[in-house]
C-alpha cells in the first residue's frame, strides 16, 4: 500500500505509507498510514503509523510517535 512520488529513496529504506516530494536517507522506515512531505529524513528515522511529518529536516535515529504532526508550511 506504499506510495512514493518525486522522492529520493535510498537502499535499506522501508516505505509501507505515503512519501511525496522527499529524500529518504538510508534505513529509514516509513509505517503504513504514515505521510512524508516535502521532508529529509536522516539515517535511521522511523515515522510511526499514522503520524506526519511535512517541510520538517528530521535528525537521525529519530522516532516519530504515532499519529504525532512535526512541521509546517514555510
Amino acid at each position: 500500500n506504499a506510495r512514493v512520488s518525486h522522492a529520493m529513496v535510498t537502499g535499506g529504506c522501508e516505505v509501507y505509507g505515503n512519501v511525496e516530494n522527499s529524500v529518504l536517507f538510508h534505513s529509514v522506515i516509513v509505517e503504513e498510514g504514515a505521510n512524508v512531505r516535502y521532508s529529509i529524513l536522516m539515517p535511521g528515522t522511523v515515522v510511526k503509523a499514522g503520524a506526519v511529518v511535512e517541510y520538517a529536516i528530521v535528525a537521525e535515529n529519530t522516532v516519530i510517535g504515532r499519529n504525532a504532526r512535526v512541521g509546517t508550511p514555510p
